[in-house]
């Protein structure tokens, strides 16, 4: 069942990690959700960071974008070049970024930066969101998680299937005993990289699990919580072209339950194919494709409000990828508890753990601010 842990430990994380206060930039204690909150965007080199800003300009009733500061002037150069980009003011340098009034800061970098960028954001007085995955080390994400505890600030991670609607229904399944108990839970993500990206994946993040199999490794950690034993297999599909593992299966050993994770960065046609599957005693969903979602429940016995056998279930439609976990970004700074509470810094140390235990980690080291 899902884990009774996270729910016990609601109302005391929500006082650490998700609940806003006072920053050092004057947002106070009663900050009024109302008012649109300021937020610039530090890095544009992460995959979701294009999507992430767009979706703050589409909110202006909760939003003002202030705007981007991209470390690396290379890269600057070039994404300022990019149509998506046309209305973006450019910051310069770090200290003009400290100059303006901001409330809160998107960390959208690569993964050598995150960590980093977010504890500068965190320091500056700043809520953060940041994202995925916190570092390729357990002290990172816990440095971070202290940072956000002691300034009383909002500290949000970037995995993207948190606030999805179909994993929501799964959750809601377990919990209720829809499908009974939980013996197998299995999930694959997979798309196709480019040959010229595949060597700089090898040296930064090492393998494909924590590239992309970590967001249903969150999912997993979830619904079942701890695991006994972590094994994983990986292949590298080109090993004359380069070292990358892009093909991990993680299993997931738990009493009376298996987990499996496959990510693979060689698999055409593989969005298509990304699934989350949960097999319990009376009953298995699939959710295939996970965007758009397509849930498919099977029933031995029919329970709550569904009847017995297989029946397509109706989710309610996706605004946006990033929609939700960005609103309830805004209203978790503005004091509110997260709207998936599921996901507390217990379960973020605990899946980084799990993360680190599953994954192929590259060699390059973190990046200095």
């Amino acid at each position: 069942m899902v884990r009774e842990m996270n729910r016990r430990k609601f109302l005391h994380t929500t006082s650490l990690a998700a609940v806003a206060a006072a920053s050092t930039k004057g947002l106070g204690a009663s900050f009024n959700v109302e008012r649109p909150i300021r937020v610039a965007q530090i890095g544009t080199r992460h995959a979701h960071a294009r999507s992430k800003w767009q979706t703050i300009c589409e909110m202006p009733d909760r939003f003002v974008p202030v705007g981007i500061f991209e470390p690396d002037p290379e890269r600057r150069q070039k994404v300022a070049e990019d149509s998506d980009y046309a209305e973006v003011r450019w910051i310069d340098q770090r200290d003009e970024l400290l100059g303006l009034e901001v409330d809160a800061v998107l960390v959208e970098t690569e993964l050598p930066g995150l960590v980093q960028w977010a504890q500068f954001g965190l320091e500056s007085g700043w809520h953060v969101h940041m994202d995925k995955p916190p570092g390729k080390d357990r002290e990172g994400l816990a440095r971070l998680q202290n940072l956000a505890e002691q300034g009383n600030q909002v500290f949000q991670m970037g995995y993207m299937y948190r606030y999805h609607p179909a994993f929501g229904f799964c959750l809601e399944a377990v919990r209720k005993g829809w499908i009974g108990r939980l013996y197998a839970v299995h999930g694959e993500i997979g798309k196709v990289v480019g040959s010229d990206r595949r060597p700089w994946l090898a040296e930064v993040y090492g393998g494909s699990m924590m590239l992309l199999g970590c967001h249903l490794l969150d999912l997993v950690i979830a619904l079942l919580g701890e695991p006994e034993r972590v094994e994983t297999f990986r292949r590298q599909t080109y090993p004359d072209q380069d070292a990358y593992s892009d093909h991990e299966l993680a299993v997931l050993e738990y009493p009376g339950a298996l987990a499996t994770v496959r990510s693979m960065l060689a698999e055409v046609g593989g969005g298509d194919r990304r699934q989350l599957v949960l097999c319990g005693e009376n009953g298995t969903i699939e959710v295939r494709p996970l965007e758009p979602a397509r849930v498919r429940l099977a029933l031995l016995e029919p329970t709550g409000p569904f009847r017995l056998g297989e029946q397509v279930v109706a989710i309610q439609p996706v605004q946006g990828r990033y929609t939700e976990q960005l609103i309830d970004f805004h209203s978790m700074i503005g004091g509110n508890p997260s709207s998936v509470p599921e996901f507390t810094p217990d379960h973020d140390r605990l899946l980084q753990d799990v993360l680190i235990r599953a994954s192929a980690v590259g060699s390059r080291p973190a990046e200095n601010c």
